[in-house]
């Protein structure tokens, strides 16, 4: 079970950029931390709301990209070389780093049919 005093020290942590900063926020000495992390519960409830807060940050980006994607495409239309040449390399990188994740993802797919086929982690 959850305590109070885990859920506010979950709070300060999520929220601070270190673990100490986050127990000195909390009251709580960083080895009462550690002890908290051994016990599942406390771990399970960490591990939601860090995935929470992740979620978040991800449905934010996603909703900026069209934004972002914008301003490079009209940064490749500046009268600056380096800023056109720059901008068109930042591109191509984005480009490529999204070509090769799916490719990784395809072969991760097919993979993990083969297991299933196999009867592996069943």
């Amino acid at each position: 079970m959850i305590t109070s005093k885990q859920k506010e020290f979950v709070c300060y942590y999520l929220s601070c950029r270190s673990i100490e900063n986050a127990c000195k926020e909390c009251g709580i000495n960083r080895r009462t931390f550690y002890n908290w992390l051994k016990k599942e519960d406390f771990r399970q409830y960490l591990n939601e709301k860090e995935k929470e807060v992740i979620d978040e940050a991800i449905f934010k980006i996603k909703i900026s990209l069209n934004s972002a994607v914008d301003v490079l495409l009209r940064c490749l239309e500046s009268d600056d070389e380096k800023v056109r040449k720059s901008t068109s390399k930042d591109i191509l990188d984005y480009f490529l780093k999204v070509k090769e994740i799916t490719e990784i993802e395809k072969r991760i797919k097919v993979i993990e049919e083969k297991v299933m086929q196999m009867g592996v982690g069943k």
